[in-house]
C-alpha cells in the first residue's frame, strides 16, 4: 500500500526519504511506500489539521483585534460628541403679580 497525495516531488522528499519517493504516472502524483516512511498517514493527517487550525486561529485573532481597533476608536469618538458643553437656561419662578399684590394690600 502507498500513500499517494504529494503534488511537487520536494513536498515528497521532505516527508518520505529520497530513494522512496516514486512518481506515478496514472495520476500524475509523487508516492512513498509505506514501510520506508518517516510519518505514518494519521501522524501527517494530524500534523496538517493542527496547521490548518493554527492558521485559522490566527485570522480570527487579527479580525477581532482590527474590530476591536474600529470599535475602540469609534465609541471615543462618540464619547467625545457627548461630552460638549450643554448650556441650560434656568428658568425663573413664574410669580403671580396679583396675588402679590393682594398680599400687599391686606397688611395694610
Amino acid at each position: 500500500m502507498t500513500l499517494c497525495l504529494y503534488t511537487t516531488e520536494l513536498i515528497c522528499q521532505t516527508v518520505c526519504n529520497m530513494k522512496y519517493c516514486v512518481f506515478n504516472k496514472k495520476q500524475s502524483i509523487y508516492c512513498c511506500t509505506d514501510d520506508k516512511m518517516k510519518y505514518s498517514n494519521w501522524q501527517m493527517q494530524t500534523i496538517i489539521t493542527l496547521g490548518v487550525l493554527l492558521f485559522i486561529a490566527l485570522i480570527i485573532d487579527v479580525v477581532v483585534y482590527v474590530y476591536k481597533k474600529q470599535n475602540k476608536n469609534s465609541i471615543h469618538k462618540k464619547v467625545v460628541k457627548v461630552q460638549m458643553p450643554v448650556q441650560i437656561k434656568q428658568q425663573e419662578p413664574e410669580t403671580d403679580h396679583n396675588e402679590v399684590d393682594q398680599l400687599l394690600l391686606n397688611q395694610l
